[in-house]
């Protein structure tokens, strides 16, 4: 299967390091981004009159809600519509 070659130009990550109060080195990551998100909600129908919805489930290594089942969903990238965004969303 060729890769699908999408046209965004991606959020950037930044991560600040920091000690605390206590001397502790902690990381920080901040996604410089466009606000809006999308979420892709996909159906599909058998012939039989059967439906399935497609759901997702999180990586362990995912800061917020990891492990949880949920749409696939994301930020709106730079230089992208919302179709598009979604598309990409469901793709990854």
């Amino acid at each position: 299967m060729e890769e699908i070659k999408f046209k965004n130009r991606p959020n950037e990550h930044v991560m600040l390091y920091h000690n605390d109060f206590q001397g502790k080195k902690t990381r920080l990551d901040y996604w410089i981004s466009r606000a809006p998100a999308v979420v892709g909600i996909v159906f599909a129908f058998g012939v039989e009159g059967g439906s399935r919805v497609l759901v997702i489930k999180r990586s362990e290594k995912m800061r917020d809600e990891p492990n949880k089942e949920g749409a696939p969903s994301g930020y709106l990238d730079w230089d992208e519509t919302g179709f598009d965004a979604m598309i990409r969303e469901v793709y990854e």
